[in-house]
């Protein structure tokens, strides 16, 4: 019996199509403020062979926030909004279409087209937003640095000097 765990993370090593702008050559279009930016990036990804041979939701999902994370590599997807608008088969790969809508300091708009064949399989919106690590909101309070919630003064958990 075959290891599905190991064969769906397998699943989640996605390459760039050829199709697609290199990491240097980007296919650009000119955006509304004058500057330019890349619009599309191409993504193939394998599917997991099952025995009823359909394709894994579970899978097309990773995939997508796969493609998005490969896409926006300083953001992270924190949310997903997708529609799975045909089924897909498990003996084909799965084409990740990545279109920016928006890429900017703070946020991206991503919407990921999932493809096999002539087939929609689904279609997904993402907004990704800036990686930083949590920093607990009593890190700092009064002008101190405090390394447990228990040093912190009573009151100020919310980052204020106790009154």
């Amino acid at each position: 019996m075959p290891d599905l765990w190991s064969e769906l993370l397998t699943c989640l090593d996605l390459r760039q199509r050829p199709t697609s702008p290199a990491s240097g050559a980007t296919e650009t279009r000119p955006a509304t403020d004058g500057r330019r930016r890349e619009t599309l990036t191409v993504y193939e990804g394998p599917s997991q062979r099952l025995d009823h041979g359909w394709l894994y939701g579970g899978q097309l999902l990773a995939q997508i926030v796969r493609a998005a994370m490969c896409a926006c590599p300083a953001k992270a997807v924190e949310s997903l909004h997708v529609v799975f608008a045909h089924e897909g088969k498990g003996d084909s790969p799965v084409f990740h279409i990545v279109q920016r809508r928006h890429e900017g300091r703070s946020f991206a708009a991503l919407t990921v087209t999932a493809r096999q064949k002539r087939d929609v399989v689904a279609t997904a919106v993402t907004p990704p937003s800036p990686t930083t690590e949590w920093t607990p909101p009593w890190t700092r309070i009064a002008g101190r640095t405090v390394t447990t919630p228990r040093e912190a003064p009573i009151g100020s958990s919310s980052g204020q000097p106790a009154a």
